[in-house]
């Protein structure tokens, strides 16, 4: 009893010693509460909890967050006092209250502190390249448009996932139109998931298109009327062929999109043009002529059509003669012209070819004048005219009564006296007087039908009637023997292969591989070996029959059609054109070393490559075809300024990776090669 009693008040005292220390601490225990004032809905919120006891940092201490009394996390505090809480982006947009507390411990008081934190909507950004203000996209069915700085922004005001949409094609103006082209991050349809947590801003690719009207100017810059133009084809640098109507506006792409490592980029569109035909008669050169296209401003095309001016000039007498002139052109259609203030007639818009001729009212005789057209040159057509004759007839006539005033003989039997008998004085007159009345009637007869221009002998009407057409003398190609007809496509008429080509260009592809041709077969002289060589042009080669080496396999061969463009594009002095050192080439299994010319072919285009060829009747693809088909590679693998796309050269060819294609036999395709003009 006595020892409980002794414990008791041992125990009392040691209380009341501690207790004034014990409350000292309780009441210097502080909590700070450390949160972003704002934040978007999907980002992470992160906070940080410090605990202190009178200034000093209390560790190993649990703490506790609470967000709205829906989110419960737990925390301990380290050396310096802190704990750290991280949380998800998960709440929608709004004000939440985040509460932090201290439970204490025995010798720590509880602790609590509050503050407010501001959920706002994450902003979905667009922007569109080119940049389109007024361009509307659609998330969840929820419509909103690009700024004017072509950038389209919606707020999203909790986590999700989102269907997003872009316009397959938005109306910029009655002149002007966009269609949707691809995503920055290779989506290549318009429609996509967007996820909240997650992506935000997207770079949209749009190829835009101008309702043009092509203009054409002869090679003066006069203007020439569309209703002269037969047909028109271009061709862009991406390798697609247009066949235009030169009379109707037509919708034509006028910016695209690449990707660069910078992101989208819009590029020009260039056209190439390919054929304008006029009078039946191509009137540009393939590929001189090229043009990109502006809002309101219609493409000028310049043609090769040229001035003539026709005149008939009195033969001997160089006096300009005839009242106008009748032209018929190569297709065999023909116009009048009558004579301007200058005594010619002046022909516009010609096309270069062969032309007949007729001058009209010249009170003569006129033959038709065969030319080929000079630009600028003045076509003098030679006229006999009817005062010409006259003048010429007076001359014997004249010397008959000449002579007989001067020999003063009897001619004829009307005479009264016998032939060869001498006259009198008076018979001689009569005779001189009768020889100057035939003399001057038979010129004035002359002088009378010049005057009164024998119209009545060639009319314009009776000229004015189709006629067999007549040669053109530029970019005419000799007929070629025995041919095979291709079937016509979408865009071409039907068109042929020469029978020399059709063999080896079904067996190793046909119009995948080498495309249609573009022209019939002709001979030319090979400048270097005086050979006589047939001649064939294809979309992507040129097939060239060799006579000298018939019955070897080098009969048929490829022109040079790779290594050519890359020398008309000025590309051969560039970095991937440069050889590179076999001691520094990578060797890998994925690629093939040509020392020949020092570069790689790997990958997508190392398949391609072993896997075509010419057919020369090896056991199945060879490497002697492939090399037939293609040549060596004469650069390494780029992408090309003008149209994004990776591609490689060779001698023959130029290969193309579309990665939009990929698992399909377009994965990899010979490039359309510009310059090609058969």
């Amino acid at each position: 009893m006595r020892r409980g009693v002794v414990l008791l008040g041992m125990i009392l005292l040691l209380a009341l010693a501690r207790g004034p220390d014990h409350a000292a601490a309780v009441d210097g225990v502080e909590l700070a509460l450390e949160v972003p004032p704002t934040i978007q809905v999907g980002d992470d919120i992160p906070i940080m909890v410090r605990l202190t006891a009178s200034g000093a940092p209390l560790s190993g201490q649990i703490v506790e967050l609470r967000v709205d009394d829906q989110i419960a996390m737990r925390a301990v505090t380290g050396p310096d006092g802190a704990a750290g809480f991280q949380v998800r982006g998960t709440l929608a947009a709004g004000d939440y209250a985040f509460v932090a507390s201290f439970p204490g411990t025995d010798t720590l008081a509880t602790a609590t502190t509050a503050a407010t934190v501001t959920v706002e909507p994450a902003m979905l950004e667009i922007r569109t390249v080119p940049s389109l203000p007024g361009v509307t996209f659609t998330l969840d069915g929820h419509p909103f448009a690009a700024d004017a700085e072509g950038i389209a922004r919606f707020p999203i005001s909790q986590p999700g996932t989102f269907r997003l949409e872009a316009p397959p094609r938005a109306d910029l103006s009655t002149t002007q139109r966009a269609d949707f082209s691809r995503w920055s991050d290779d989506v290549y349809v318009g429609f996509r998931d967007i996820t909240i947590p997650g992506q935000r801003r997207l770079v949209a690719g749009f190829l835009v298109s101008y309702l043009t009207n092509l203009t054409f100017a002869d090679a003066e810059g006069e203007f020439v009327p569309p209703t002269r133009i037969s047909s028109i084809r271009v061709r862009t640098a991406q390798g697609q062929t247009l066949d235009l109507d030169p009379q109707v506006a037509q919708w034509l792409p006028a910016t695209t999109v690449v990707k660069t490592p910078a992101g989208l980029r819009a590029q020009p569109v260039r056209y190439s043009v390919q054929e304008v035909i006029v009078d039946g008669i191509r009137t540009v050169r393939r590929g001189e002529v090229t043009f990109t296209l502006r809002p309101e401003v219609a493409p000028s095309i310049p043609l090769s059509l040229h001035r003539i001016t026709v005149a008939g000039r009195a033969t001997l007498l160089g006096d300009r003669v005839g009242t106008g002139v009748v032209l018929q052109h190569p297709d065999g259609t023909r116009e009048y012209r009558p004579y301007d203030e200058t005594g010619a007639a002046t022909f516009d818009g010609l096309p270069i070819g062969t032309y007949r001729a007729w001058i009209l009212g010249a009170g003569g005789y006129a033959r038709a004048q065969l030319f080929d057209l000079v630009p600028g040159a003045t076509i003098t057509i030679p006229v006999i005219t009817y005062f010409l004759m006259g003048l010429v007839l007076a001359i014997p006539v004249g010397l008959l009564f000449a002579l007989l005033v001067v020999s003063g003989t009897r001619v004829g039997r009307f005479l009264p006296a016998g032939v060869g008998q001498p006259v009198g004085i008076a018979r001689r007159f009569m005779y001189g007087v009768a020889g100057v009345a035939a003399v001057v009637g038979v010129i004035g007869l002359g002088y009378g039908l010049t005057a009164v221009h024998g119209s009545w002998l060639l009319t314009p009407d009776r000229l004015l009637q189709p006629a067999e057409t007549l040669a053109a003398t530029w970019d005419a190609e000799p007929e070629p023997t025995a041919t095979a007809v291709v079937p016509a496509s979408e865009t071409r008429p039907a068109v042929e292969v020469a029978e020399v080509f059709r063999r080896l260009w079904n067996a190793s592809g046909g119009p995948r591989v080498f495309g249609r041709p573009v022209g019939a077969a002709y001979q030319q002289v090979d400048a270097e070996t005086g050979v006589t060589l047939t001649i064939q042009y294809f979309d992507r080669a040129r097939f060239e029959l060799h006579p000298h080496l018939a019955g070897t396999r080098y009969e048929i061969q490829l022109g040079r059609l790779g290594w050519e463009e890359a020398a008309r594009r000025g590309l051969l002095g560039t970095e991937p054109f440069q050889p590179v050192p076999a001691a520094t080439a990578e060797q890998s299994a994925n690629c093939d070393y040509f020392p020949t010319t020092g570069h790689r072919v790997c990958g997508h285009f190392r398949t391609f490559w072993r896997n075509n060829g010419l057919r020369l009747g090896d056991s199945g693809i060879s490497f002697r075809e492939s090399l037939a088909l293609f040549g060596y590679p004469i650069s390494e693998e780029f992408p090309d300024p003008d149209t994004g796309l990776i591609v490689q050269y060779f001698e023959r060819a130029r290969l193309e990776y579309r990665p939009e294609q990929a698992g399909t036999p377009g994965e990899v395709t010979l490039g359309e090669l510009e310059g090609i003009d058969p």
